[in-house]
């Protein structure tokens, strides 16, 4: 049988993440490694979901008083409110940064795979566990700036232009949380993925499993 081309099987790969409901990406992520506990699975599950359902409210709270201090001011200026632009801005901001956890947990982040996936399984292995090390560290490092941002913000009391003077400690914040989120995630698929084996055995087929189970 003719190998498929290293591109129709990353094209392949990422259909089926993409068809995959969450939950199911959540679990198949860290299924190749020998499998965690039941309550770990679960836990990791709830996690996504809660990050997912928080991105989700930011993100149509933005949206919706974007559309409607933007249609205000054209349709009823006496009551546009100056505030919606800021504060649709820093909702967009807090679901965007909180978005990097989820997609690390399902190992949907940015990643070049031009020439890893042409080295062995081991060197693979060992540049996913130094991948993570580094973005556990990196995401470590901007949260610790994140919270010393939100310190000085609040420290010379910077706050915002509209005329609800939202203190920019708010805004700031969300670098240092979502870079946390993110870190701990990071160690989290550490943890997990180096158990896994540097050859992982091929998932036995149900059919022939009860096949050699029968009686002869």
């Amino acid at each position: 049988m003719e190998a498929k081309p290293a591109a129709g099987r990353m094209m392949e790969r990422g259909n089926r993440m993409v068809d995959q409901p969450m939950e199911q990406r959540v679990l198949d992520s860290v299924s190749a490694a020998r499998p965690p506990s039941a309550a770990t699975l679960h836990a990791l599950a709830c996690w996504t979901r809660c990050e997912t359902a928080a991105i989700s409210v930011l993100g149509i709270a933005a949206l919706v008083i974007f559309l409607y201090g933007t249609l205000a001011r054209y349709i009823f200026p006496s009551l546009s409110p100056d505030w919606a632009e800021e504060v649709s801005i820093y909702l967009m901001i807090w679901a965007l940064l909180l978005s990097g956890g989820p997609l690390i947990g399902d190992s949907r982040h940015v990643t070049a795979e031009v020439v890893t996936h042409l080295l062995p399984a081991a060197i693979r292995h060992r540049l996913h566990l130094l991948g993570l090390m580094l973005m556990a560290l990196f995401c470590a490092m901007l949260g610790w700036l994140g919270w010393e941002l939100t310190q000085l913000a609040i420290a010379i009391g910077e706050r915002g232009e509209s005329s609800l003077s939202l203190p920019l400690g708010y805004y700031y914040v969300a670098l240092m949380v979502a870079m946390a989120l993110m870190s701990l995630r990071a160690i989290i698929m550490l943890l997990i993925i180096a158990k896994r084996p540097e050859e992982p055995a091929a998932a036995p087929d149900p059919a022939r499993a009860v096949k050699g189970s029968a009686p002869s």
